[in-house]
């Protein structure tokens, strides 16, 4: 049986790369620039009831300000889950997680 180490870098290491090949094709040229990462801090009000309405915001006022096409619209939620992995990542390497 593994160690929960072991399944933890796995599941980690399974999102990095299928955000990697996600990047590959999409972060490419100007048209793509603009979504930020701070922006993700929906992530903080994923919970909250009014979520879609204040997500569909956030995604209204990128296509008033810029382009932003329904292809990295329907994207944004791939980008919040790897914005919880990464947290997640920093949280377990904490040291007092580390030996899990």
């Amino acid at each position: 049986m593994d160690s929960l180490a072991t399944v933890r870098t796995r599941a980690f290491r399974e999102v990095a790369e299928q955000f990697r090949r996600l990047a590959a094709k999409l972060l490419v040229g100007p048209q793509v620039f603009g979504l930020i990462r701070g922006d993700l801090s929906l992530d903080r009000i994923e919970w909250c009831e009014d979520y879609p309405s204040l997500r569909a915001a956030l995604l209204e006022g990128y296509r008033k300000a810029r382009g932003f096409s329904p292809n990295h619209e329907r994207l944004s939620d791939i980008f919040l889950l790897v914005r919880w992995t990464f947290l997640g990542v920093a949280f377990l390497s904490a040291p007092e997680y580390a030996s899990g």
